[in-house]
């Protein structure tokens, strides 16, 4: 016994096994890109992290350089400090941010601000030491002159009472 709609019902079928084939493609395909898409995302996300991180580690050793070479520039004009060991420090500090210097975003040219600005603070600092100990070596000239003035000031105030003296004695 044969059924009678045979072709519609293997027609149906077809279409039902069509229709749940592609069903089933089109979820295994959102299943796919629903965990593949998140995976690439997480790996560039990651990278960018790396990335992040590699830069704060830079901006950090460059902030320990910089506070390095205030700490050395503060000590050039202290004459308790030898000024060209300073000077050495500073110097090999500055070179090594120069490298820096080329980057193009804002971070480059802060870098070559500060270079900059210290070269000029070691060069102030320098002739600030200079005249240091030169105008304190003036001081000392100039406190002895004092010193010998007020000697001979005071002399001749004796030589002044003595004349003065003899002259009331005398009439």
């Amino acid at each position: 016994m044969e059924a009678l709609n045979q072709p519609e019902r293997s027609k149906a079928l077809v279409k039902f096994i069509v229709i749940f084939s592609v069903t089933v493609l089109l979820a295994i395909v959102a299943i796919f890109f629903d965990f593949k898409v998140p995976a690439k995302k997480n790996k560039l996300l990651k990278e960018e992290n790396r990335n992040l991180q590699a830069q704060i580690s830079l901006q950090e050793g460059v902030s320990a350089k910089m506070d390095s070479i205030e700490i050395y520039l503060g000590r050039m004009a202290d004459p308790k400090f030898d000024f060209g060991t300073n000077e050495e420090f500073v110097n090999s500090y500055i070179a090594e941010l120069k490298k820096y210097e080329n980057d193009s975003t804002s971070f480059g040219r802060m870098i070559k601000r500060s270079n900059s600005n210290y070269l000029q603070l070691k060069v102030l600092r320098k002739q600030l030491r200079e005249t240091g100990g030169s105008a304190s070596e003036r001081i000392k000239e100039l406190e002895k002159e004092l010193k010998k003035t007020e000697d001979e000031l005071e002399d001749c105030e004796k030589e002044k009472n003595n004349i003065l003296l003899k002259k009331a004695v005398g009439s």
